[in-house]
């Protein structure tokens, strides 16, 4: 019950929140807006997007579409889930259907920016919240007609939201680089948690202030490493005196995966030098 709860709270990120409310409220005014939330793997981007969505409710429309690492190359991938939500016009422009010739970028995005405005059209009441979750890892020809929609909104009720970590790939077109290095973007670079949101994540295991500075000391306030800790660690190792926390037993299979994917010469480097006897 107590891991439980851990997984669902929602810590923090109040003033975050509140800045991506106001630019929902502009969207609606017709000021087309694009908020930007970078930020370390597991650090909870995602999650305040998803509370963010939440707390919206029927104030807006949602398309949400993810990149993923083992889908970087396939083609409008990203573009396809959008397009889920508005129509067929814009789903044969833009998915891959059979043996049918690709799109080209320009096409795609002038299907997805007519799509975003008939989506308008059925309801003005309503903004349109896009949202493409892990950036990094969303198809080069899906960002490219992404960034042309986006370069092309004027009136639109529309707010678009994009994640990224920090360390990820550089792999974002220039044309869309541009557009979220405009003034009018909101960038949301996400920190930590701090010492009192460590306790209050871990309350099922009722750890103390101290324990506390200390998770955060070797986490850096990171959620998802914080709560891998407390659900495998009992609190009097978390405790602990001088000792370093071990590594948590799905971070440790996470690296012996990838480094399991490498080549021999790149699994040599990681062991290190062999000690002869």
């Amino acid at each position: 019950m107590a891991e439980r709860a851990s997984r669902e709270r929602f810590l923090g990120r109040r003033e975050q929140l509140a800045l991506m409310r106001d630019r929902l409220r502009r969207a609606g005014d017709g000021e087309p807006q694009l908020v930007l939330v970078e930020g370390p793997a597991g650090i909870g981007k995602t999650s305040l997007v998803r509370r963010f969505v939440r707390e919206a409710g029927a104030a807006c429309g949602v398309l949400w579409a993810s990149g993923a690492e083992g889908e970087t190359d396939l083609p409008f991938g990203v573009l396809a889930q959008l397009a889920a939500g508005l129509g067929d016009g814009v789903r044969e422009a833009s998915v891959v259907r059979g043996r049918a010739p690709l799109p080209d970028p320009v096409g795609a995005g002038a299907a997805l920016l007519d799509g975003l405005g008939r989506l308008q059209e059925r309801d003005r009441s309503r903004s349109v919240v896009l949202v493409v979750d892990d950036m990094e890892w969303a198809d080069t020809p899906s960002l490219h007609a992404l960034a042309f929609a986006l370069r092309r909104l004027r009136v639109d009720q529309v707010l678009t939201v994009l994640t990224a970590r920090t360390a990820g790939p550089v792999r974002v077109p220039a044309g869309l680089r541009k557009v979220v290095e405009e003034e009018s973007a909101l960038r949301l670079v996400l920190e930590g948690l701090s010492v009192e949101e460590i306790v209050e994540l871990g309350e099922g295991t009722r750890v103390s202030r101290r324990t506390a500075a200390r998770l955060r000391a070797h986490t850096r306030g990171n959620p998802l490493h914080t709560r891998a800790l407390f659900e495998q660690f009992p609190p009097e190792v978390l405790a602990g005196g001088g000792e370093l926390l071990a590594v948590p037993r799905s971070y440790a299979q996470l690296v012996n995966d990838r480094l399991a994917a490498c080549g021999p010469a790149a699994r040599d480097l990681v062991a290190g030098p062999r000690c002869s006897a």
